[in-house]
């Protein structure tokens, strides 16, 4: 595909960033003669509108690095952006300490947008929610005459996970919560791509968290880390974000390490969710 349009992207408060992705992005659009388009996501007001981008594109696309990490912040918004296929250069910038795994984490949350794969949704409305010691659903408006099958993934407007459908009727489904103790899918660490498996728990599911599970030998996990749907096996879609690290806990044999995580979703907000009836993954 030919390049059309380059981007210099930034989250830049102090304009250091600004500068530096700008002169990349000037720099390889100047061979091409194509002009350079810029999209400065700083301020709140300039995320509150997924951006698009097209195949033909070609981003650079830089953030400060807080802490040895991307900016918390960005997080939820990151997952919001639409690539289409096009080409990213990450760039991440520090100051006074290493930047760590940064630009590796910013390199897989860009990997992650939109996607690998197409899809059709239904859009629908909760109904009612259910949480006791023995199960967290939601029910929803619409079922089998609207494409809705059991096993199908369910997500909110940002694509964050909650949960998958469980039980259909024809104009209504129950939707299994990501916390529910039934709950088990491929995971992975957005910040490394270590595979892992995210499981539902009695225990955790009265606090509304889930557990990570089979964590990568040797694997540094940190709180925030971002937790996505594998995509292994081809049940689930993959790039879904479930959540974030919170704690990593050992359990009652002292052996096996296992992570807490927090669902990115607000499962107790809800009002209307997209069920995935059917996708496709990308060539």
């Amino acid at each position: 595909m030919e390049i059309q349009r380059v981007w210099a992207a930034y989250f830049s408060p102090t304009g250091t960033t600004e500068k530096i992705v700008t002169h990349i992005a000037e720099h390889l659009a100047k061979p091409i003669e194509h002009p350079v388009l810029y999209f400065d996501f700083t301020l709140p007001p300039a995320r509150q509108e997924a951006k698009r981008f097209l195949k033909s594109d070609l981003v650079v696309f830089g953030v400060p690095v807080y802490a040895g990490r991307v900016p918390n912040v960005l997080l939820k918004y990151l997952n919001t952006l639409e690539g289409n296929g096009a080409q990213a250069v990450p760039v991440v910038l520090f100051g006074n300490r290493n930047y760590d795994e940064a630009l590796k984490e910013l390199r897989n949350l860009l990997e992650l947008q939109p996607k690998e794969w197409s899809c059709d949704k239904a859009a629908a409305m909760v109904t009612a929610r259910s949480t006791s010691n023995w199960e967290s659903t939601l029910t929803i408006g619409k079922g089998s005459a609207a494409g809705i099958a059991v096993d199908d993934c369910v997500v909110d407007e940002y694509w964050n996970l909650v949960g998958v459908v469980a039980e259909v009727g024809e104009n209504w489904a129950t939707v299994r919560t990501l916390v529910d103790s039934d709950t088990e899918m491929g995971g992975q660490l957005a910040r490394t791509g270590g595979a892992a498996i995210l499981e539902g728990d009695f225990a955790l599911m009265g606090e509304g968290r889930l557990k990570l599970t089979y964590l990568p030998e040797n694997s540094e996990l940190i709180a925030g880390d971002l937790v996505t749907t594998s995509g292994r096996g081809g049940v689930y879609p993959a790039g879904l974000v479930a959540g974030h690290v919170e704690e990593v806990r050992t359990d009652a044999s002292g052996m096996t390490r296992y992570a807490v995580i927090a669902p990115e979703t607000d499962l107790d907000g809800l009002q209307q969710v997209f069920v995935i009836t059917d996708f496709t993954v990308n060539e």
